[in-house]
């Protein structure tokens, strides 16, 4: 009798688990997660923008825009650094250039690789990104993704010149179709 209780409970523990994260995916496949996407990365960016170079911490970061959250759970902040300190490293490397992050988490606790890699290929699709530039989507050990790209200066002034992609619900639901065929592969595991 005592076993049956159990596998009672266990199948309704992994019941509840599947539900959920179908619910999850469900919902991040949908336009009106795309449209989300679109308002929060648009902030996002022109906050990142303006505080390029600066170190502010992530409360900061939320109160300034360049973190937002949507209703899925999926947490994103937007940041950009310069490399190429001033000296002889920079003068083997070439000039600066600036480093893109977007942080993506879920509020919920782990996220599938490749719902992650979906929503990268939104994200390089929404921001415009030309089709040279290399993007990098790692997983941290405490399952956070990282989608990072970098560019040029001549690259920075062209990307910081243009909005976030504004698409009719034609071209949202083309995306998702497209996105979801062409996630953007995992690269190496960040420290």
């Amino acid at each position: 009798m005592g076993f049956w209780i159990v596998l009672a409970l266990v199948g309704s523990v992994l019941f509840s688990v599947v539900v959920r994260r179908w619910t999850l995916y469900a919902r991040i496949y949908s336009p009106d997660f795309v449209r989300e996407l679109q308002g929060g990365l648009a902030r996002a960016k022109g906050s990142a923008l303006a505080a390029t170079g600066q170190q502010l911490p992530p409360e900061q970061l939320l109160a300034a825009g360049s973190a937002f959250v949507t209703k899925p759970g999926l947490a994103f902040v937007y940041t950009i650094t310069e490399s190429g300190e001033a000296g002889a490293e920079t003068a083997r490397r070439g000039p600066s250039r600036s480093e893109h992050l977007l942080s993506i988490s879920y509020q919920g606790g782990w996220f599938a690789r490749s719902a992650a890699g979906y929503v990268a290929a939104l994200l390089r699709r929404l921001l415009q990104l030309a089709m040279q530039t290399e993007t990098s989507l790692a997983q941290a050990s405490s399952g956070v993704f990282y989608f990072s790209f970098q560019l040029s200066p001549q690259e920075y002034a062209a990307y910081a010149a243009h909005p976030v992609a504004a698409l009719d619900e034609t071209e949202v639901r083309t995306l998702i179709a497209s996105c979801a065929q062409n996630r953007v592969l995992m690269n190496r595991r960040p420290s």
